[in-house]
């Protein structure tokens, strides 16, 4: 059994129709007046920013101090040495890899050789990210040739454990290594 159903048209009659706000409101004007008002405030009568006060010369001088503080603190961070490498005794270091590579002579004179074992060049930016009385942890980047993140635990002044790891020429390293104080270069 068919029935004929009358479906009206989805596209408007003429190309160029107009719609009146008036057809969007059942109720009237009013409701039209108010919806146009309500457009030309920006409808800053039911922002939630309205109630808002101004912040008190306190609240304000705290914010200012916190935002001062997160600045200084990255800058004291690195404003400081590296106390624990420069109590190192100087001298020719011996470095023995703990997965078999060949030991390595190393000539330290101020602890941080031993930093970048795997990026020798210079250049390269370094982040103090610990430096406390037996345990330095650096990170840093050397332009062009990767970066790396070394760890150096203090156990005398002859004697360190290395970790560290990055990234060289392309490729990722990890090596743990024992470093100890083996006589004069």
């Amino acid at each position: 059994m068919v029935s004929s159903l009358s479906i009206a048209p989805f596209a408007p009659k003429h190309s160029h129709s107009h719609y009146s706000t008036s057809s969007l409101f059942s109720n009237g004007s009013s409701r039209k007046y108010d919806y146009m008002r309500a457009i030309e405030k920006g409808f800053s009568e039911y922002s939630p920013m309205k109630n808002l006060k101004s912040p008190s010369p306190i609240g304000l001088f705290a914010a200012l101090c916190m935002i001062a503080l997160g600045f200084a603190l990255p800058a004291a961070a690195q404003s400081g040495g590296l106390a624990m490498l420069d109590g190192l005794t100087k001298g020719e270091w011996t470095i023995k890899y703990r997965d078999g590579m060949p030991e390595r002579k190393v000539c330290v004179r101020t602890g941080e050789e031993l930093i970048q074992l795997r990026h020798p060049e210079n250049g390269c930016s370094r982040f103090v990210v610990e430096d406390a009385t037996s345990r330095v942890t650096v990170q840093y980047t050397c332009p062009g040739n990767g970066y790396g993140r070394t760890n150096i635990r203090k156990e005398t002044g002859d004697l360190v454990q290395i970790d560290s790891q990055g990234i060289v020429s392309g490729l990722p390293f990890q090596f743990a290594a024992e470093a100890r104080h083996t006589g004069s270069c």
